[in-house]
């Protein structure tokens, strides 16, 4: 499961959000990053406080899963719903909701 990550964090979570993001990776978060954030979440009708927590992880994890050829399986549910720590019917009615009522499978 990701950690709530902001401005001055440090770690692999802040390596994984550089990567979701499509930008070069760094050590820590640092404020080039943190307008990055503020950014996407704004895009995404998110509040643009700059804390990558729940809502932000699952809208990155949905947008890199979007941006695949592949139809999302039950088995990718699985393993994002434990990588952010809910199950995967709750990240399916996410996904659903999201996307106007497709859950990609």
């Amino acid at each position: 499961m990701y950690s709530t990550i902001k401005l001055g964090k440090t770690g692999e979570d802040v390596k994984t959000l550089c990567n979701l993001l499509g930008v070069k990776e760094r050590e820590t978060f640092d404020p080039d990053l943190d307008n990055l954030v503020r950014g996407y979440q704004k895009a995404k009708g998110l509040d643009p406080d700059g804390v990558v927590g729940f809502n932000t992880w699952t809208a990155l994890i949905i947008d890199r899963k979007n941006n695949e050829a592949k139809k999302v399986t039950p088995q990718d549910y699985k393993t994002y719903g434990d990588m952010l720590g809910v199950e995967p019917e709750t990240l399916m009615a996410v996904v659903k909701v999201e996307t106007g009522g497709s859950t990609g499978s």
